[in-house]
């Protein structure tokens, strides 16, 4: 359903009427399933997604795990074109490794990937938690 306004204005006593425009409606964006990448699946009874609202702001929610060996800059997921970030960027995570819960940035690529940034070198034997959130204006 549109709705839809016109403003008057008084000059000098006569009345005018502008033309109808339409009200930018704020609509439920809709969600998508996050591409994992391969070892990667989602953390117990979470969901990792991401949508995009009518001002092309992109949300991401990451919620993920891998049992196995993960290393500084591995890719977690990529995002579809027309989902990307025009410019690069990190964005505040936490890893649980199993015996403690370590700061870390995820970092979210112009081509879409969305990968572990630590320290160089760095790796975890086992990654029980990887979250992060972040929201950005989409490449055009």
């Amino acid at each position: 359903t549109a709705i839809w306004t016109r403003r008057s204005y008084d000059d000098s006593g006569v009345i005018h009427w502008q033309d109808w425009k339409q009200i930018v409606l704020a609509t439920p964006p809709q969600e998508f399933d996050l591409p994992l990448a391969s070892g990667w699946s989602n953390y117990s009874g979470m969901r990792s997604r991401y949508w995009k609202n009518q001002f092309d702001e992109v949300s991401v929610v990451v919620d993920i795990s891998n049992p196995n060996t993960v290393s500084h800059g591995a890719v977690v997921a990529t995002l579809p074109e027309g989902f990307r970030p025009a410019a690069a960027f990190d964005a505040p995570t936490i890893i649980y490794d199993g015996s403690e819960i370590l700061p870390v940035r995820a970092y979210f690529s112009t081509n879409g990937q969305i990968s572990i940034s630590g320290y160089s070198n760095q790796t975890w034997s086992k990654v029980l938690l990887f979250e992060t959130q972040a929201s950005f204006i989409a490449a055009s």
